[in-house]
């Protein structure tokens, strides 16, 4: 699978090694852009529209990635619409509200969704388990 076509296309199936990669280079590409933008910005206002930008654009990947993960365990892709939904809220709400009882809220459902993906999707083997779909070929008269 190409790099394109692991960040930016939501069809398919990836493995966890492949959901690793996307994941980690996604994070790497959202450090290098908050470097870059409080180096090379010089007004702090044009800083900020810049990195809530960033912030809310690099989450259209993460969607793609995690859609294509959480089809090949065989569950719904639209769950990875969590892992894209409450940073975007986060970002919006902090940088246009103050409520800090909101910010606060939605970090913990951050970390959570986090730990989420990366239990679910990186770490627990789902490969090594037979799916529904081998069972049910494999109970079936030929």
């Amino acid at each position: 699978m190409t790099l394109m076509r692991l960040l930016f296309d939501d069809d398919g199936v990836i493995s966890r090694r492949s959901w690793w990669t996307g994941t980690l280079l996604l994070l790497a590409a959202y450090m290098a852009a908050g470097l870059a933008t409080g180096h090379l910005i010089a007004r702090p206002e044009h800083a900020q529209a810049t990195m809530i930008f960033t912030s809310i654009a690099i989450l259209v990947p993460f969607y793609a990635v995690n859609s294509k993960r959480f089809r090949a365990i065989g569950r719904p892709p639209s769950l990875a619409l969590w892992g894209g939904a409450l940073p975007a809220a986060s970002v919006l709400v902090d940088a246009f509200l103050d409520i800090p009882a909101a910010d606060v809220l939605l970090g913990w459902l951050i970390m959570g969704v986090l730990l989420w993906f990366l239990i679910d999707l990186g770490l627990y083997p789902h490969e090594n388990h037979a799916s529904r779909s081998r069972i049910d070929a494999a109970a079936s008269p030929a």
